[in-house]
């Protein structure tokens, strides 16, 4: 039996952080099933809605087609490899992809203090964060958000929370001598945390994009 603060959707840090999963959101979707299809018929509403607000004649302007909160959520939960950008000291734009938790609408990652991206984010924390659907089970989902990175040194809690729901996110540390084995690797005296706290996104959804373009006569623009 797990204490309380161990509870999926109870469990934080001394921060105050909690853990990815919403105990609330998981008993909702297990107490009423319909749910689940009032989502899908919502997502199919919204892209029917968007397809026939507009003929389209050509792919000047795409901002129409964008997802909705739930779905671009959905993405967050799904994928677990953004790219993170950030600029250097000259100016120019950086980028890494990087594993990510998702908690208290932040993207968490971590690294070390001797990685260059790291001086950079402290000097200069506007940031970025890409997600895209690639490998999901979701299709032509893209987001952009814009962010503002923090470097959290030397804090070994928030490394310690951060570290094992990473390895659950990837698909590591399938049991518990296998999270130990990678804990053990993983959780070194340069470890930092790095929170990337959005304050924009910009969304893309080339699935309605498909269906507005097909209902508007082009039905094999985008066969191969």
């Amino acid at each position: 039996m797990l204490p309380d603060d161990d509870l999926p959707g109870r469990r934080k840090n001394p921060h105050g952080i909690f853990a990815t999963t919403d105990v609330a959101q998981e008993v909702s979707s297990k107490a009423v099933p319909l749910s689940g299809i009032v989502k899908t018929y919502l997502r199919a509403t919204h892209i029917a809605s968007i397809s026939m607000a507009k003929r389209i004649d050509n792919l000047e302007d795409l901002s129409a087609f964008k997802l909705s909160e739930d779905d671009r959520e959905k993405l967050f939960d799904l994928q677990h490899e953004c790219t993170v950008s950030w600029t250097n000291k000259d100016g120019w734009p950086v980028s890494m992809p990087h594993s990510f938790v998702r908690s208290e609408g932040k993207f968490w990652v971590h690294t070390t203090t001797n990685r260059k991206r790291v001086q950079a984010l402290r000097a200069r924390p506007e940031s970025c964060v890409v997600v895209s659907s690639l490998g999901t089970g979701m299709t032509g989902a893209m987001v952009t958000s814009k962010t503002i990175a923090t470097v959290h040194d030397g804090d070994r809690d928030l490394v310690r929370w951060l570290l094992p729901l990473f390895l659950k996110r990837v698909g590591m540390g399938a049991d518990e001598e296998a999270m130990n084995q990678q804990l053990s690797l993983l959780d070194t005296p340069n470890r930092v945390v790095v929170e990337f706290d959005p304050v924009q996104f910009f969304t893309y959804n080339s699935q309605a994009l498909r269906q507005a373009v097909a209902s508007s006569g082009y039905d094999r623009w985008s066969q191969k």
